[in-house]
């Protein structure tokens, strides 16, 4: 069991035929995004997808299948992929990193265990490095075991939704996760993958704010600290001048003394 509450996240949102285009170009085009806290990190991430088809194409094809096949029509405003995004505590990362082939290995396995085995069908995995936490995007085609859409076998019920928290956390027990606590117990509102998004935008903004932030104040801290170093040389140089100064005044002064002898030695001289 994990300690110090770091926990497995899981976020998800079904999608109709029209939003994919859109959710897609999104995972396409990196450039774009706000919170991508680590460009550097792009040549790590990774995509499995059909090589020639987008997730529309892959869909449309499907709904003409089911249409051949049996008959029936698929409602256009009928949910048709799911969107899921796992990832965890930003605490967790550098440990879980250090494992990152077994928690993507994990991720895929807990994939075909809850869905594909029950007929849905995993169109597109991305693994993603350079945004604020490492993150996988999973979009999953819903259908049941006869080919059909039917979103609601797998999220239908609000005890299907925890279950498959559950389900997930446990998977996750192995790096150190643990389930959150739900909604149950804490009274909170589903948050959907749009405000998922916000939210991790919106953080992504603030660390810049606060980093530019400490930036600003480094940069004083340094402008400051080679200000007191000129005004220490400054005053090093003047401490020399003073010592100068009183050199220069002694040395008058034992010479006035001197003058002042042998000008009573010559006195004395002229008496005798």
């Amino acid at each position: 069991m994990a300690t110090n509450n770091t926990y497995a996240v899981m976020r998800f949102q079904k999608y109709k035929i029209k939003d994919l285009g859109k959710i897609e170009r999104h995972n396409n085009d990196r450039k774009h995004l706000k919170n991508r806290q680590h460009e550097e990190l792009e040549h790590l991430n990774r995509t499995i997808k059909h090589p020639d088809k987008t997730l529309t194409q892959q869909i449309r094809e499907k709904i003409k299948d089911i249409k051949k096949e049996t008959g029936k029509t698929t409602r256009k405003d009928a949910a048709v992929v799911a969107e899921f995004i796992f990832t965890f505590s930003p605490e967790r990362t550098e440990d879980i990193m250090k494992r990152k082939k077994e928690w993507v290995k994990a991720n895929t396995e807990w994939i075909k265990e809850t869905f594909q085995s029950r007929g849905a069908k995993l169109l597109r995995f991305d693994f993603h490095m350079d945004e604020t936490t490492p993150h996988i995007h999973a979009f999953i085609q819903m259908t049941d075991e006869k080919g059909l859409f039917n979103a609601s076998k797998y999220f239908g019920k609000k005890k299907q939704l925890e279950e498959l928290q559950t389900s997930y956390a446990k998977a996750m027990e192995p790096f150190g996760l643990e389930r959150g606590r739900s909604k149950k117990e804490t009274k909170a509102k589903h948050q959907t993958l749009s405000e998922y998004y916000k939210y991790a935008v919106d953080t992504a903004e603030e660390f810049k704010k606060i980093e530019n932030e400490v930036k600003t104040g480094i940069e004083k801290l340094k402008e400051d600290s080679e200000r007191i170093k000129a005004k220490q040389e400054e005053l090093q140089d003047k401490e020399k001048e003073i010592d100068e100064i009183k050199n220069t005044i002694l040395g008058e002064e034992k010479k006035e003394k001197e003058v002042g002898y042998y000008k009573s030695e010559i006195a004395d001289d002229l008496l005798l």
